[in-house]
Formats: C-alpha cells, sequence, structure tokens
C-alpha cells in the first residue's frame, strides 16, 4: 500500500481510496474485477471483490477500482469505497 486517503465529497458522502506503486491491473482483470471467479493468482478463488462489492452495496456503498495513471502511464492501482455517513 503507497497510502489510504479519506476524504469528503459533496454533502454527506465520504470516499476513501487505497493506492499502490504496482503494476496496475491489466486490462482484460479491470474489466471483469467484479465478477465471480476472476482472479491472476495460483491459489486464488476470485471472490474477495465480488464479496467487497455486494457487502458495499448492501449498505448503500460504491466500490471502485482503477489504475493510477501518470505522465500517461500506469503507476499503480487504486481501490476506492465511496459512502454515505449515518445520521
Amino acid at each position: 500500500i503507497r497510502d489510504c486517503l479519506l476524504s469528503r465529497g459533496l454533502g454527506d458522502v465520504y470516499k476513501t481510496q487505497v493506492r499502490d506503486s504496482g503494476p496496475g491491473f491489466a486490462e482484460p482483470i479491470l474489466k471483469r474485477a467484479f465478477e465471480p471467479y476472476v482472479t491472476t493468482k495460483v491459489r486464488g478463488t476470485g471472490l474477495g471483490l465480488p464479496m467487497v462489492k455486494k457487502i458495499a452495496e448492501e449498505h448503500s456503498a460504491r466500490v471502485d477500482i482503477a489504475n493510477r495513471i501518470i505522465d500517461g502511464q500506469v503507476r499503480g492501482a487504486q481501490v476506492s469505497l465511496s459512502f454515505k455517513v449515518a445520521p
């Protein structure tokens, strides 16, 4: 993990971002990362991100993944969780 940020968006929406400086996500994986059984690991199940997405949605949150692009090159990956704070 390179860094973790918590920021406040519009209104009562908060966003947490976890970023790294690794090779990023391959494009085919990026497009299908939330589908069950999609994995790049030899012993992976491909169930982690689909479970995270399901739990987030059940709590009215949103999870996104992306490559970090700096100067036109992939410089790592980013996972974001956006959620509303309960009153």
